[in-house]
Formats: structure tokens, C-alpha cells, sequence
């Protein structure tokens, strides 16, 4: 299992879990503390935080409530991954400067399986997988297709005396039981400006719901990586192959 993307362009990957909420993490005295036993000498960094909610006031105002009735709590190992954790989902992230393969992705998917087991989570209701790539060569782009495939970023259509300042793009697709999700395009970060920076995103979400239990987490991570993995390849130029 590999996927071969150019690690100096990878933004982030995540993986979230989701499932149904465990009442010893409910409330404003919720307490991690198995869960935490499981991954600390992994993610040794840890912090407890008020869960924000919003809510419409008598006067119809949105209202921002900073303390709300849940907390979540942070886990993090220096600037490399951290873990959010709420009584009903779980989030791992990594930062794409330090991310060398998937096969970290998946042992840090084995520990979080018998954290979330030592919590008495049983089963789990929905799991996603995203890959974000931001392509930005410091070279001057002469043509994209070295870098992007061109049925990716070939305008046929542009008007007489005009200049292309973003194009974003969204494919949804069904793989077999996988929801999968392709958003590419040139994000343009001096947006409006018509000088337009060397960027092209390329955002991959694979996502299922149809997990029996919590041990159906492994291989379905590694299926929706294989999947992106594929996507991926048929993404880009020679100068990211």
C-alpha cells in the first residue's frame, strides 16, 4: 500500500471517525482519561477545551455561546499530528510537511481503535478520508501539463481580452460503497488580483458508512487510500511522477 504524492505539496491529511456519543465523555465533567491511556506516549501533548455552540436569540441574532455544554479535547505530538476528540467523533490530522507514507496513518489507526475500544466504542457510524494537496512549484509555470493533467485545468472556452482569475471544480462519485469526492482547480491566493500565483489544489475525500464494527476501521482506511491513490496518479504531470 503506498501513495506516491510529492510530499513537498501535501497540505494535510485527516481522517475522521464518527459514532454514537459515549456518556462518560458527555458534559462539562466528560472524562478521556481511558482513551487518553491508550495514545499519551504517542500524542503526549494534551489539552481540554469548552465546546463553542451557536443559537438564535428572542431578537433573532446569531449568538456564539463560547461555553457550551460538551468539551473537546486536543492531542498532539509536537507539530507533526494531533487527535480531536468529542463524545461523538474523532479527528486525526496530520501536517503535510512531516507526513512520509500511509503506513503511519495506519498504525496511528490501530491505536486510535483500541483507544476508542477502552471507551466501550463498539461500533462506529461514518469514517472519511481526505487528502489536500496544494501544487506550488517555485518555478515559472511555462505549460501546466508537466505538472497537471490537462483534462484537469484546459479552459475551451476563455473571451477575447480577458484573464482567468480562479477556477475551482467539484466531482462527486460512488465507488462501490465509498462516497467519493474530487475538488481541483486554481484557488489563486492574490484572488481578485489578475497576477495569479502558481497554485493548483487538488483535495481528495473518500467517506463510507458501511462499517459492521470498530475493527472494520483498518481496512476500509486502507481501501479509501488505495482509492485516492488512484485518483491521485491520474491527476497529475510527469514533474509530480
Amino acid at each position: 500500500m503506498t501513495l506516491d504524492i510529492s510530499e513537498k505539496f501535501l497540505n494535510e491529511v485527516l481522517l475522521k471517525v464518527e459514532f454514537r456519543s459515549v456518556p462518560k465523555l458527555l458534559g462539562e465533567n466528560g472524562d478521556p482519561s481511558d482513551f487518553e491511556s491508550v495514545i499519551q506516549s504517542e500524542f503526549p501533548k494534551f489539552s481540554s477545551h469548552d465546546e463553542k455552540f451557536a443559537e438564535i436569540n428572542l431578537f433573532k441574532e446569531l449568538v456564539i455561546n463560547e461555553n457550551g455544554p460538551n468539551k473537546f479535547w486536543v492531542y498532539e505530538k509536537e507539530n507533526i499530528k494531533k487527535i480531536h476528540l468529542k463524545n461523538s467523533s474523532l479527528t486525526l490530522s496530520y501536517n503535510g510537511e512531516f507526513f512520509k507514507n500511509p503506513k503511519c496513518l495506519i498504525k496511528d489507526t490501530e491505536l486510535i481503535i483500541n483507544a476508542l475500544k477502552n471507551i466501550s466504542v463498539e461500533r462506529t457510524t461514518a469514517i472519511k478520508l481526505r487528502y489536500v494537496n496544494e501544487i506550488t512549484p517555485k518555478v515559472k509555470i511555462k505549460n501546466w501539463n508537466d505538472w497537471i493533467d490537462p483534462n484537469l485545468h484546459n479552459f475551451k472556452f476563455q473571451p477575447e481580452n480577458s484573464k482567468l482569475i480562479r477556477s475551482l471544480n467539484r466531482a462527486e462519485y460512488k465507488i462501490d460503497e465509498f462516497n467519493f469526492i474530487f475538488q481541483y482547480g486554481q484557488f489563486n491566493l492574490n484572488y481578485p488580483s489578475t497576477v495569479i500565483k502558481n497554485d493548483f489544489i487538488l483535495d481528495y475525500e473518500c467517506s463510507t458508512n458501511n462499517l459492521e464494527n470498530i475493527n472494520d476501521i483498518k481496512d476500509k482506511v486502507i481501501e479509501m487510500n488505495n482509492i485516492i491513490h488512484m485518483f491521485y496518479n491520474n491527476s497529475i504531470g510527469k514533474n509530480l511522477k
